[in-house]
């Protein structure tokens, strides 16, 4: 999860970008790894403040069942959602 709540809003890409080139580095033609899911604390998944049920079960249906938007990579999907959410 990434949130802004513990690091700074905007500082998704100083892990995932050096985490996805350690994931590559360790992979080979029997062992691959990727990050398999993802999301923002106040978006998807966890909600402390409100009780809003319906995140929580985004949040499951996004990392339990896979469901919702795909991406190659966490690095892509990071600049893609910021280019469709910007602010």
């Amino acid at each position: 999860l990434l949130d802004g709540r513990d690091v700074s809003e905007t500082s998704a890409l100083e892990y995932t970008e050096p985490f996805e080139a350690f994931m590559a580095e360790i992979s080979d033609e029997t062992f691959d790894v990727k990050i398999a899911s993802g999301g923002g604390r106040m978006n998807i998944t966890m909600d402390r403040y409100e009780a809003n049920w319906p995140m929580v079960e985004r949040g499951w249906k996004t990392h339990v069942l896979g469901e919702g938007a795909q991406y190659s990579s966490a690095t892509e999907a990071v600049k893609s959602m910021r280019e469709e959410n910007p602010g």
